[in-house]
């Protein structure tokens, strides 16, 4: 018993646990009805699988291949959702993250919450893309979070 118990914990442990992970017909404040239509017609159902399927300009080619939207497109909803992997970015925080030039886990990892707060604030105020725009402490969790993942999405060359 204690030994199914260990086996299970440790298969728990080596999963990568997921902050959050949407149904596309949940973020149609970021990506239009006909493209969340095309996307589910080509297999991807969440933002994980976007995610996952746009995580390079390669996935992105053949999501292209499959749905006809534009590469820039697809490069941005993958953007978004791959920051929508953490737990606390919805949509509209990744739309506001990516206006500000956080574009990936990878680079959010990078970030000073401060200096990146700042910036979302100058963007928000010019752009308002949000009602309730992340702070510097949200930032700091988000930032936590994202040095804990493995970075997925890479950015066209």
């Amino acid at each position: 018993m204690i030994a199914r118990l260990a086996m299970v914990v440790a298969v728990l442990l080596a999963v990568p646990a997921l902050g959050s992970n949407y149904f596309l017909d949940q973020i149609v404040s970021v990506a239009s009805r006909s493209e969340i239509r095309r996307l589910k017609r080509a297999g991807v159902r969440t933002t994980d699988e976007l995610a996952r399927r746009g995580a390079t300009p390669q996935g992105r080619t053949e999501l292209h291949r499959r749905t006809g939207i534009s590469l820039s497109r697809l490069s941005y909803l993958s953007s978004l959702a791959d920051l929508m992997r953490l737990r606390g970015i919805g949509p509209d925080a990744a739309r506001v993250l990516v206006a500000a030039g956080c574009r990936s886990v990878a680079e959010l990892q990078q970030a000073d919450p401060y200096a990146l707060a700042e910036v979302i604030q100058r963007v928000n105020d010019r752009a308002r893309l949000s009602t309730n725009p992340p702070r510097a402490e949200n930032l700091q969790a988000w930032i936590a979070q994202a040095r804990q993942m493995v970075p997925l999405y890479t950015p066209d060359s």
